[in-house]
């Protein structure tokens, strides 16, 4: 199955696809930057999730989540939002994560800036905390945690090289 371009799946659907073609072409196929998101597991409820502890991630894989906008899903033109509720450009159904968490804007630079929602999770970048409502230049590598989520921001390349990686190495997610 191809990953639609909007769709959150598991890191192993990207894995058969590079694979087959060269870093150019899989760049060429997903273009945008991606969210690779920790491993996490889901509660008895159904609705809670959690980011797994270092030591019980073995095994598991992360999701990748594209940071492009939904056609018709919401009315914010200039922003990527990001929440646990459906009408965000990327959905994180996470207990954690706010309905309306944050959203990425185009910087002045040319690459990505991360403001927060004023979430009651809060918003962490390479660590330090976002003040509610503030925002924050993401470049390639940066390190994000929503709530108790964490993710790496991934530019085509590092998704590449993550799809092609040893499971059995770090998770590019690691905090």
């Amino acid at each position: 199955m191809e990953p639609s371009e909007t769709t959150i799946l598991p890191l192993l659907h990207y894995t058969g696809i590079a694979a087959q073609c060269s870093e150019a072409e899989f760049a060429q196929r997903f273009p945008a930057p991606a969210l690779l998101l920790a491993p996490f597991r889901r509660h008895e409820d159904d609705t809670r999730f959690e980011t797994l502890p270092g030591d019980q991630r073995a095994g598991g894989l992360p999701l990748v989540a594209p940071v492009v906008k939904r056609e018709g899903i919401n009315m914010f033109r200039s922003m990527i939002t990001l929440g646990r509720a459906p009408n965000n450009d990327i959905e994180l159904n996470a207990q954690s994560v706010s309905k309306f968490h944050g959203y990425f804007l185009d910087g002045p630079d040319g690459g990505l800036v991360f403001a927060d929602g004023n979430s009651s999770g809060g918003t962490f970048v390479d660590g330090a905390r976002l003040p509610s409502g503030g925002r924050a230049p993401v470049r390639p590598g940066t390190r994000l945690r929503f709530g108790a989520l964490d993710a790496t921001l991934c530019s085509p390349a590092m998704l590449y090289e993550a799809a092609l990686a040893d499971p059995d190495d770090e998770p590019a997610t690691k905090p």
